[in-house]
């Protein structure tokens, strides 16, 4: 659980890095389009996050966060391989959405595990 939290703050911070390293020569990003890639990641969050909760109703916390880890992966991997704008858009709209379910799906898991005085210690 450590290191996945670890890994969701990376990467929404991994556009950051990316912009010292050259990203917007990368992809040919004019005007206002990074401000865009940044920002369409937390549209694709907000969209996750309705279907996020009917599934931790419906379906076991362990299986949401697995498929939705592995999603979230094949999604990083795959954003190596734009070269435009509305590439990268469109993976990071799909990064917020498989990313939604992550943190939420980690505070249950702390409520199976551990009690009610023992929790906060570990959701910190």
């Amino acid at each position: 659980m450590f290191i996945t939290s670890i890994l969701q703050f990376l990467d929404k911070t991994a556009l950051n890095y990316a912009n010292l390293f050259g990203i917007r020569d990368d992809l040919d990003l004019t005007g206002s389009q990074f401000n865009w890639l940044a920002s369409i990641f937390y549209f694709g969050y907000m969209s996750g996050q309705f279907p996020a909760s009917y599934l931790y109703a419906r379906y076991s916390t362990g299986k949401i966060v697995g498929v939705c880890t592995v999603l979230w992966g094949i999604t990083v991997l795959a954003f190596s391989f734009t070269r435009n704008f509305a590439g990268a858009a469109v993976l990071r709209y799909f990064l917020g959405i498989f990313e939604a379910p992550i943190t939420p799906g980690l505070t249950l898991a702390v409520g199976y595990w551990w009690t009610r005085g023992e929790a906060p210690l570990r959701m910190n």
